[in-house]
């Protein structure tokens, strides 16, 4: 599963921002403990999901609870090497959907970013850096008023991507991965 990530970033077509964020990910995949949520130096992988409805126009936006903005979805890898059912995982999770509601509209990485995380003293855990990768599902059908709030969210919201730059606006990596979302639907 490495060897196929390390591929992946490899054939990834970067973004000028992203570009230096390839070859750092590629070698965090050297360590054993990459996938663990306790891997703090310099940090771990995550994998993050964003939804779109099955017109490609709207994408369901998330209000973290922890930090207070308008996301998309995702989470630890919890020891799991497979990033695509990661981010696959943290979707039905965080949004009340099950696998058989939504699909990948492709398997390809929409994004990579490498973003620094606070020290927690609460939980014990350093200042660290979330090595994020993420990629861009579909729901299946019109089944838009069926998602759930999780306990990690203040709300959910159908947004037309047009829009959702107002919510966002505050954040430059979704900023970047609706700017590319656009470019693909």
């Amino acid at each position: 599963m490495r060897s196929q990530i390390f591929d992946d970033l490899n054939d990834y077509a970067a973004t000028e921002a992203e570009k230096g964020f390839v070859r750092p990910a590629q070698e965090l995949l050297n360590k054993q403990d990459a996938f663990l949520r306790t891997c703090f130096s310099p940090g771990h992988f995550t994998g993050s999901g964003i939804l779109i409805d099955a017109s490609g126009s709207q994408i369901l936006l998330n209000h973290h609870k922890s930090l207070n903005k308008w996301l998309c979805f995702g989470g630890h890898a919890d020891g799991h090497e497979d990033i695509r059912q990661v981010a696959l995982r943290e979707t039905c999770e965080e949004s009340g959907y099950t696998e058989s509601d939504i699909e990948f509209v492709t398997k390809d990485i929409l994004d990579i970013d490498i973003h620094e995380i606070a020290e927690n003293k609460n939980r014990g855990e350093p200042k660290h850096y979330h090595y994020d990768i993420a990629f861009l599902f579909r729901l299946k059908e019109s089944k838009m008023t069926d998602y759930k709030i999780s306990s990690e969210s203040h709300d959910l919201m159908w947004c037309p991507l047009d829009q959702s730059y107002k919510f966002i606006s505050n954040d430059d990596h979704m900023v970047r991965i609706v700017g590319k979302i656009k470019k693909i639907v």
